[in-house]
């Protein structure tokens, strides 16, 4: 109690004139209507500032959050959009069908398989933060948060928000190692969108913002500027997710296939968040694959 005395006593001054300052502050706010008017509204604009401040500090403590948030997000979204393109896949019709059975049956087998996948979808997606990337090496790989805890195991396709990323290699209890598209010895089978051309996939080993379809016949027309999609061949990936653009094409001497130079969708070099796709289907199809080799 005595220092506090102390500290009135020998600021007694200083307090006294603030305390002077105020009530004539507020002595102008109650007499003149314009000054109270000028006075209120630099305090409503510093006080709004300061909330502005306060709130930027808190959406920017809040942001890994919501971006956490988004990403599962479209990983359920992505869940739905692969279901419902496989239920879809080879109902086509042509253009013009005469045959109205054949519309109708289309139609009542569609509304069953998607019942169906509500139920349970064709592909699950696992968000995922990218934890390390290497892009230099001949042989690259990619470290992700999620491991067997989250149901992840090897021989699982890996993409972005932009397209194909890799395929799970290794996995440990919270941790997965990812063979990145970016490897000397990653191949994969993609298509061409306007004819579906059919080629294998694989790095330049020279840019990791480039790989090479091989593969397709030089009878056949390729023009720059196509899409390049999975295949749906592989049980790494659902059929036409995203991975580049032809960019040029060559046709060596004696050759009767083409080399088609793509630009990858996906930027290796700013990776941050991936999605590990899991098919329902796919421990069926080994299982009918190694029974096959066994007889």
């Amino acid at each position: 109690m005595l220092n506090i005395l102390l500290f009135l006593a020998e600021r007694y001054g200083f307090l006294l004139f603030v305390f002077l300052e105020i009530v004539c502050v507020w002595l102008i706010v109650q007499s003149s209507n314009y000054q109270g008017a000028k006075i209120l509204n630099a305090s409503n604009q510093v006080s709004g500032s300061m909330l502005a401040q306060t709130d930027k500090v808190k959406r920017y403590f809040h942001l890994r959050a919501e971006n956490d948030s988004l990403v599962k997000a479209n990983a359920r979204l992505m869940e739905q959009l692969a279901s419902l393109h496989g239920d879809l896949f080879g109902l086509e019709t042509p253009d013009f069908c005469e045959d109205t059975a054949l519309v109708l049956r289309n139609v009542l087998l569609f509304d069953t398989m998607y019942t169906k996948r509500q139920q349970q979808p064709l592909y699950y997606f696992t968000a995922a933060r990218v934890l390390g990337n290497s892009t230099l090496k001949l042989t690259n790989y990619i470290t992700i948060d999620k491991g067997t805890k989250d149901g992840i195991h090897p021989e699982m396709g890996v993409i972005d928000h932009n397209g194909v990323v890799g395929v799970v290699k290794d996995v440990s209890d919270n941790y997965a190692i990812i063979i990145s598209l970016l490897h000397k010895n990653m191949r994969l089978s993609a298509k061409l969108k306007q004819d579906n051309l059919v080629g294998s996939l694989r790095w330049d080993m020279k840019s990791p913002q480039y790989v090479i379809l091989d593969d397709i016949p030089k009878y056949e027309k390729v023009y720059v500027g196509d899409t390049v999609l999975t295949s749906g061949y592989s049980s790494f990936f659902p059929p036409d997710v995203m991975i580049g653009t032809v960019e040029s094409w060559v046709l060596a001497e004696g050759s009767n296939f083409y080399q088609l130079r793509v630009k990858l969708a996906s930027n290796f070099t700013t990776l941050k968040h991936v999605y590990v796709i899991e098919d329902n289907r796919r421990k069926e199809l080994k299982d009918l694959q190694q029974k096959a080799q066994n007889d």
